[in-house]
């Protein structure tokens, strides 16, 4: 991440349940580490990792650089009496989404671990990637006066 004193820095929260934390940069040390001025009154040093994102420049600036994004995917699951539901929610500094995936055993097949819990996940990422691109949909829609399309990756 590539970040100067001045600038904003937003931290995804280690639950889905906290907003993100932000603050500005006070010194940035040559190995990484920054003391950062958190909005809520405190103070410390912070190495980034997944999760942190420069959000706006000292200047009032957006970033410019190279663009880092991370964060945090919750995942539960809960499996009872052959069925597998799972919940994967993602929070970012734009909102959070939450997918939902489940899976169901024949009551004839036989019982192997983690098969329905892999499937009911998997169906949980799809709704929530699917959120995802409809969100960037609606995203540009806003900025864009013509009719949008996203096009596949090949």
């Amino acid at each position: 991440m590539h970040a100067t004193t001045g600038d904003r820095i937003s931290v995804s929260a280690p639950t889905v349940s906290q907003p993100p934390r932000t603050g500005t940069i006070l010194e940035v040390s040559p190995g990484g580490r920054m003391r950062v001025a958190w909005d809520d009154g405190t103070e410390s040093t912070y190495m980034p990792a997944a999760g942190a994102a420069v959000i706006m420049t000292g200047d009032g600036g957006h970033h410019t650089g190279p663009d880092r994004f991370g964060c945090t995917i919750d995942i539960a699951v809960v499996e009872q009496d052959g069925d597998s539901m799972a919940t994967a929610t993602m929070r970012t500094p734009r909102g959070s989404w939450t997918g939902e995936g489940a899976s169901h055993r024949h009551p004839e097949d036989p019982s192997v671990p983690m098969i329905g819990e892999e499937l009911a996940v998997g169906r949980a990422l799809r709704s929530l990637a699917d959120q995802l691109e409809q969100a960037a949909m609606d995203a540009i829609a806003d900025h864009e006066s013509r009719p949008i399309h996203l096009l596949q990756p090949s």
